[in-house]
């Protein structure tokens, strides 16, 4: 907002003048207006006036910061999380109003990444956003793996075969084995 400048005022039979000045500032939230009046009276009761309007706008969007992405697993005998704690969004404003911080986080995450958008309003209603992704990790559901076998052949077990998790989607290949099982090298015994 620029400063009021110096007014100065003549007259044809007053030499000396006093300029009085005023301002009404009805600007909030970085909006709104300032009138300003210059007001000069003579000897003999003569008045001058003159306003400046000036209208301020903020048309500048605020700056926003999205909290980290983040990673969790499904709660436990679903596929789905709930109560993701998701941090908070950072947002400043150039006219150094009280922002609207708001998200669209779904209550409940499925498997899977799941975009958030966060969003900081001004009050001239200016806006930007941010994303944040919320990834939630299915966890295996494993079962017990076992093969009957017959004495003298060799017999293989496939440790995925049985397991699943929430998307019914395991890729063997997605697996690494850590420790490698050496083969059974003493006769078994048969019971019963």
């Amino acid at each position: 907002i620029p400063e009021a400048p110096l007014v100065t005022a003549t007259d044809n039979c007053d030499a000396t003048l006093t300029v009085v000045f005023s301002e009404n500032n009805q600007v909030t939230g970085g909006q709104g207006t300032i009138v300003r009046t210059w007001s000069v009276y003579d000897n003999c009761g003569n008045q001058a006036y003159e306003d400046q309007t000036i209208t301020v706008v903020d048309n500048e969007a605020p700056v926003i910061n999205c909290p980290a992405n983040v990673t969790v697993f499904v709660d436990e005998n679903t596929c789905e999380a709930t109560q993701v704690e998701l941090g908070e969004a950072v947002a400043s404003d150039n006219c150094g109003t009280e922002l609207l911080i708001s998200n669209d986080a779904p209550v409940v995450f499925p498997t899977g990444t799941t975009t958030v958008t966060w969003t900081a309003t001004d009050n001239a209603g200016n806006s930007i956003s941010c994303e944040q992704t919320v990834t939630v990790v299915s966890a295996l559901i494993a079962n017990d793996d076992y093969a009957e076998v017959q004495e003298d052949t060799p017999t293989s077990i496939k440790p995925l075969a049985n397991d699943t998790d929430c998307n019914n989607n395991i890729d063997p290949s997605t697996f690494e084995i850590l420790l490698q099982p050496k083969a059974l090298s003493h006769p078994l015994r048969h019971l019963g």
